[in-house]
């Protein structure tokens, strides 16, 4: 098991059976993982575990995934962010990097396609904008 896989990840994703199917996938190759199901109940969460990850949808209640990766920055600037979502195509997801997510990914999201942009985003010195965008089916 590799250093990267001792990475804590939190998974922020309002459709429960999203997250838990990501959660599994990651907890499956070795992660330490976090859920919320939106941006506040994260915040919460970053308050109290250090976490090197967040991967977040785009589209949640109370606090947009936009709004929390804006705040990310500001807040938690060596923070790494996966942006993903199945909202509006791509066109969130390149606002998403363009306001500081590593990487972005559009839903579905494979487990092979999520598995390997965590890989590249925890191997990149700073935070560097980036984008990923990856439209793959499920499996």
């Amino acid at each position: 098991m590799s250093e990267h896989q001792q990475a804590t990840v939190l998974i922020v994703e309002d459709d429960e059976q999203v997250r838990a199917v990501f959660a599994q996938v990651l907890q499956g190759a070795g992660y330490r993982v976090l859920q919320a199901a939106h941006g506040n109940e994260a915040l919460g969460l970053l308050r109290m575990h250090p976490v090197q990850v967040v991967i977040s949808d785009l589209v949640m209640p109370e606090m947009e995934g936009l709004e929390l990766i804006r705040f990310l920055q500001r807040t938690y600037p060596e923070l790494k962010i996966i942006a993903c979502s199945g909202a509006f195509g791509e066109a969130m997801l390149h606002v998403a990097t363009r306001f500081g997510a590593n990487a972005a990914l559009a839903k579905p999201i494979s487990s092979g396609c999520l598995l390997a942009t965590l890989q590249a985003v925890l191997r990149e010195g700073n935070h560097s904008g980036g984008a990923n965008f990856s439209q793959q089916a499920s499996g």
